[in-house]
């Protein structure tokens, strides 16, 4: 996978299938978090994904965390 940050969003391509997606930038901090960690706790991940003290990323994190904590509990 290839990543391409900037301040809103985040693009990731991947040459196997030739896919590229665009998402915000939460999003793609956490997904790069995991794909370079692997499988990980919330809490960990929490850890690893600094919101960066911007409200709007911060919250959209924190949704983020929420549903993985959901999911994590199933």
């Amino acid at each position: 996978m290839r990543w391409r940050a900037w301040d809103d969003a985040t693009v990731i391509y991947d040459p196997i299938s030739g896919d590229t997606h665009r998402i915000d930038k939460p999003s793609g901090a956490m997904l790069r978090a995991l794909s370079e960690q692997g499988a990980m706790e919330t809490a960990r991940l929490r850890a690893r994904v600094d919101p960066s003290g911007d409200e709007a990323h911060f919250l959209a994190v924190a949704g983020l965390l929420l549903d993985l904590d959901v999911l994590e509990q199933a």
